[in-house]
This record gives structure tokens, C-alpha cells and sequence, in this order.
């Protein structure tokens, strides 16, 4: 709900000017210009408008909307209509509906604005997606596609890395994405490999050499061969599940390692592995495996062998989008739909039920960014656009806030 309105200036009761209706005036809002709202006693919903003009319940002035909601004058940040059940709205339309503002999902006529409607969802109130950088700090790292994890969280940092592109290419790190500082270089590689935060450091895998790279800060490298069940190539990142590391292979099989070097090749009854198909995500005590490339089932696994399906359709169809886990809730950002670029948002927190996402702004479509939790905060980074790869940074914040209320 929009946070109530408060008018430091003059308060009064002008009731007699309109019969046996109420009329509050709260101050001068402008030289000629005088807010005037009107409720009649006893109802929860009353007129209001500029001095000479009446609108049922909402109304603009100055820039803002103005309701009221049970004797509480409420304010938004950008012109909203109210809801009128009279009214055809189109897709994307906003409403103002009992103190929230809706967002419509379809067309829409006479369709109640309600939680778990299929025609409205509730704006966020007060979280705008803010634009941190227009341009990330090394143009040949300028695809960040997540699928050999060369941006990843170490030491309360982003670091980006493209270890894809051969040896000695260099770190860059950020603990504000702001700022960046050229932090080491990865050691030679031969081609598919991904770069994690695993057991305290830095952590490299190099399917192509058959190694694994440890290190602390970017600059000193331990390589070692691999060992054991080594898994065959992958299309997703590993995940640290507990205490192990977990490779779904381009194969069927789940690959796990306490030590990164090495590896044990488990059964395991997920479906149609194989390719591109499932991004692990790891939150709270459970693994889950969410859809890739046209399927839309969720699984879930509490050892990441033994998985339950958790829905068959989730709701939506999402390739090549970010995936990242903030407050409680798994986040999916962005993708392409049919060869569509997307800029959606959809959030779960069991990966049952998913919601889509309003806010007040949200970055250009782009499929394949990198979405993370960066120091509280959802972060989404480059990606690939409509003309090539974007190299912004953007994270969501909360919006302007709105004064506290004045009953009326």
C-alpha cells in the first residue's frame, strides 16, 4: 500500500461549503491551486480533487495520486486511474485499487483486482531497478553468460573473469560495481571452464586440461590433475551443495567432489539430462534443478541424487535466463521467449508457486544475463541484448518514499 500522505501546512474543516458532504482543505499547493478532498461520513471511499474539480476516490495534482482509503489520504509517485469495473484494460495497464496499485497480465474487463488473480498482479510498492553502470570494465569479457560462471562472488566481491578466451586472462574485482581493480589472472587453460567460489578461494575447472586450479586471491595458482569419475563437460555451473561440489555432465550423471579434484560419478533419477536443459540452484537445505531450454518442470533434491518433481509446468517458458537466490526467494531474470528477448522477473520460494515481478523501472531485455546477491541486493549484469552484449549494471532499490499519512 502507498505510504499515506502528510501536509505540514494548514489543516481545516470546510464541510459547509459542499451541504452535508465533508470537505478538508490541506494548505495552498500552489498559488491559485487548492487540494480539496470530500468524504462523506461513514464511507471509506470519498471525492477528491483540485479546489473547483471532483474525482471519485483517486485523483492526480501536482504529478502524484492522491486516494482515499478508510479516512486515509494515501499518495503514489506517478499518475495511476482507479480502477473502473466499466473499464477495458489492456496488458500492462495500471490501476489504483483499494490503497495498491495492479498491474494487468491480460486484457481485462470487470476483473477485480485481487492477490492470485490471473488478470492483475500487485505492484511492488517502493523497488525501482536503478542503473549502477552503462559500461562494465573489460570489453573483451563483454559476454557474461553465466554457463562458464566467469562472474561469480568471492571475499564480499564481484570478480569477472573469461577464462574461455585462453591463459593469462586477467580478474577484475568490485565490492561496489563501481569500481573496478584488475586482480590476477587465471592460469593457462585449453577451453571449457568454469571459475566458482569453492573452499574458501577461488576455484577453477578445466574440463578440456582435466584439471582444477585453487587460489586465494586471483594471483597464485595450485593446478592439479583430475582425478577419479572426472565429469564429461557440462552445460550448467556447478553448485556447492553442503560441502561437496556438484557437476550435472553433459552426460546423465551428477559428479560430486569434497575436494574439486576429485570426482565420483553418482545415479541419480532427474529427466532428460543430456543437454542444456536444468540450472542448479542451491537454497536453504535443498537443491533444486529449474528448466532450460523449452522444459518447464522443477525438481527438487535434499542429496542431489534422489529427485522429486515439484511441478511439471511452472507457469512460464524462460531460455537463457539469470537465476539467483535473495531473501528467501529463488529469482529468475530475464531470457528470451521464442527468440523474443524478455526483461521478467519470476520469484519463488519453493519453486511450486511462481510470481511475476513489478516494478516501478526493470532493465532492457536481454537474455543470458547474470543475475546476483550482491551485498544485499539484487544485482542483474550484462547479458546479451538485441544488438549484441550489454555490459550495464543494474540492481533494485527502493524507491522514493512517500511521506507519512493525515486522516481526513
Amino acid at each position: 500500500m502507498r505510504a499515506p500522505l502528510v501536509f505540514p501546512s494548514e489543516t481545516r474543516d470546510a464541510s459547509r461549503e459542499k451541504d452535508e458532504w465533508g470537505v478538508n482543505v490541506f494548505g495552498e499547493m500552489g498559488e491559485d491551486e487548492t487540494l480539496r478532498a470530500v468524504k462523506r461520513p461513514g464511507l471509506a471511499e470519498g471525492f477528491a480533487g483540485v479546489e473547483g474539480t471532483t474525482g471519485q476516490g483517486v485523483f492526480n495534482f501536482d504529478g502524484l495520486v492522491y486516494e482515499i482509503v478508510d479516512d486515509v489520504l494515501y499518495t503514489g509517485v506517478a499518475p495511476v486511474g482507479a480502477w473502473d469495473s466499466g473499464v477495458s484494460y489492456g496488458t500492462g495497464a495500471t490501476v489504483s485499487y483499494q490503497g495498491q496499485e495492479w498491474e494487468a497480465l491480460q486484457d481485462s474487463l470487470g476483473q477485480v483486482p485481487a492477490s492470485g488473480s490471473a488478470y492483475w498482479v500487485l505492484v511492488e510498492a517502493g523497488q525501482i531497478w536503478v542503473q549502477l553502470a552503462t559500461t562494465l570494465p573489460l570489453p573483451a569479457f563483454g559476454n557474461l553468460q553465466s554457463v562458464f560462471g566467469p562472474v561469480f562472488r568471492y571475499d564480499g566481491k564481484t570478480w569477472i573473469a573469461d577464462p574461455t578466451l585462453g591463459a593469462a586472462q586477467p580478474f577484475v574485482n568490485s565490492a561496489d560495481l563501481l569500481t573496478w581493480n584488475t586482480a590476477g589472472a587465471y592460469p593457462a587453460s585449453t577451453g571449457l571452464t568454469t571459475v566458482i567460489s569453492f573452499l574458501g578461494g577461488i576455484y577453477a575447472l578445466d574440463l578440456d586440461g582435466l584439471s582444477a586450479a585453487f587460489s586465494t586471491n586471483g594471483v597464485s595458482w595450485t593446478v592439479s590433475p583430475l582425478l577419479g569419475d572426472v565429469p564429461a563437460g557440462f552445460y550448467t555451473v556447478p553448485v556447492v551443495f553442503g560441502s561437496n561440489l556438484f557437476v550435472l555432465d553433459s552426460g546423465s550423471n551428477i559428479c560430486t567432489s569434497a575436494d574439486g579434484i576429485t570426482f565420483a560419478r553418482q545415479s541419480m533419477n532427474l529427466p532428460h539430462t543430456g543437454s542444456d536443459v536444468w540450472n542448479l540452484v542451491v537454497m536453504g537445505s535443498t537443491l533444486f534443478a529449474l528448466p532450460e531450454n523449452g522444459h518447464k518442470d522443477v525438481w527438487s533434491s535434499l542429496d542431489g541424487l534422489v529427485w522429486t518433481q515439484l511441478t511439471a509446468d511452472w507457469g512460464f517458458t524462460a531460455i537463457g535466463y539469470g537465476v539467483v537466490v535473495f531473501s528467501g526467494r529463488m529469482y529468475v531474470c530475464g531470457g528470451s521467449v521464442s527468440g523474443s528477448l524478455k526483461n521478467t522477473v519470476y520469484s519463488s520460494s519453493d519453486g511450486i508457486a511462481w510470481t511475476t515481478e513489478v516494478y516501478g523501472a526493470v532493465w532492457p531485455v536481454r537474455s543470458y544475463p547474470v543475475a546476483q546477491n550482491t551485498a544485499g541486493l539484487l544485482t542483474v549484469l550484462g547479458g546479451n541484448g538485441p544488438s549484441g552484449n550489454r555490459l550495464d549494471v543494474w540492481q533494485l532499490q527502493a524507491g522514493p518514499t512517500p511521506p507519512t499519512g493525515l486522516p481526513l
